[in-house]
């Protein structure tokens, strides 16, 4: 069952998970009290394993701890590079902060280089801290992005959803593409590959925000041979439809 959630809403004081007593992770507009877990933001709660998120339709990201984000390195002061995350402040990425670094071997790190990384800190008192590395103090997939590619944004929730296990998006292009591709929670999307098919990625990626889901296949299948895909009058239809359905 939906359920839609406001700020300052009690979602649950059950910190674990009844069936297998993992810890609950708390994920975007929520947050952990002392009594319970709440909501920050207004949005649609979702729940998969042990994790619990909000799906809102903000268009300006706030950033929280567990987030893997996409920035641009702005600035560099002492030991610490400053990266545009497209939230309220920048947040700061220390050296250390890469696997392997040491004093002696520090990252070659630039401004104006695109970073893949992990908020692991916020605080309404000072700027977030982002980090390159996982517990273990590996990189799994972040650091600086090298390669050559596009990097375009999507309204929050659009990247979200596209990070879904459920999402077909991505995977049925990958059947169909060569290409890399990045996705960071605050709506920034990284692509690469060949000029061609990173313009049909992104095509297919900001078409699909505004077309139902049973009509992605079409969408992709149109894209790939070039064809221009409107749905406005289909969605129009169906939207009447269901309406005509909910009310009879």
């Amino acid at each position: 069952m939906t359920r839609i959630v406001l700020p300052g809403d009690f979602i649950t004081d059950n910190f674990l998970v009844v069936s297998t007593q993992a810890p609950r992770l708390v994920g975007y507009g929520l947050e952990k009290r002392e009594d319970g877990i709440y909501a920050v933001n207004a949005g649609i709660l979702h729940e998969h394993d042990n994790k619990l998120w909000l799906n809102t339709s903000m268009k300006r990201y706030i950033p929280h701890s567990g987030d893997r984000v996409l920035g641009t390195v702005t600035a560099k002061a002492g030991d610490v590079f400053r990266v545009d995350i497209g939230g309220p402040d920048l947040a700061l990425l220390n050296y250390t902060s890469f696997e392997g670094a040491t004093k002696r071997n520090r990252p070659n790190v630039k401004v104006g280089d695109l970073i893949y990384g992990q908020i692991i800190l916020t605080s309404k008192h000072f700027e977030p801290e982002l980090s390159c590395v996982d517990s273990e103090s590996r990189a799994r997939g972040m650091g600086v992005i090298s390669t050559p590619g596009l990097v375009f944004s999507v309204p929050l929730n659009h990247a979200r959803n596209l990070l879904k296990d459920s999402d077909q998006i991505i995977p049925t292009l990958g059947k169909e593409l060569k290409f890399e591709i990045t996705i960071g929670v605050n709506g920034r999307i990284w692509v690469g590959g060949e000029h061609s098919t990173i313009i049909t990625v992104q095509r297919i990626i900001i078409d699909s925000q505004t077309t139902f889901s049973s009509n992605i296949p079409l969408l992709i299948k149109n894209a790939l041979h070039g064809v221009v895909t409107n749905f406005d009058e289909t969605n129009k239809n169906s939207k009447t439809e269901n309406i005509s359905m909910d009310t009879s």
